[in-house]
């Protein structure tokens, strides 16, 4: 499947590799159904790829936590774990080993960002809110991404 937009949010990522790069990929995997794992139609390469490149942790860690497979091949036979280790890249070795080992992304305890805005008007929607009965309420808490 040839994706020219995915093509150029995975171009615009690997050239510049920041937070605000990454930000057009997720939002079309969030928002548009766009597959976690597309790989790049000329160089094959996915965004753990290029998250690794960079040696980013913090991006590798949010896309294994959104599913995307670290054992993927690009185009020069590469995958996240190639990568890293031909790079020397040991925060990124440790994680995608742990993954491999256990199937998911050990979380730090102290997170980087906590969004207490988020928090406080979940709580108000609980307690003040008589628009929900006790035990009718479904709360989803969506995890994206803060830079």
């Amino acid at each position: 499947m040839i994706n020219e937009e995915l093509d150029k949010c995975l171009q615009v990522y690997e050239e510049l590799g920041t937070n605000a790069s990454i930000r057009l990929f997720l939002y079309s995997v969030n928002y548009e159904f766009s597959p976690i794992n597309y790989q790049h139609s000329f160089t094959g390469k996915t965004a753990i790829n290029i998250a690794v490149q960079f040696n980013n942790v913090n991006h590798l860690r949010l896309l294994l936590f959104m599913g995307a497979s670290p054992y993927l091949m690009d185009n020069q036979h590469e995958n996240a774990m190639s990568i890293a280790s031909a790079r020397g890249y040991t925060e990124c070795l440790d994680i995608l080993n742990n993954y491999s080992r256990h199937g998911f992304v050990y979380k730090n305890a102290k997170p980087e960002f906590v969004d207490y805005d988020v928090i406080i008007d979940i709580i108000y929607l609980l307690c003040a809110k008589t628009d929900y009965p006790s035990g009718k309420i479904f709360s989803n808490i969506v995890y994206y991404f803060q830079a």
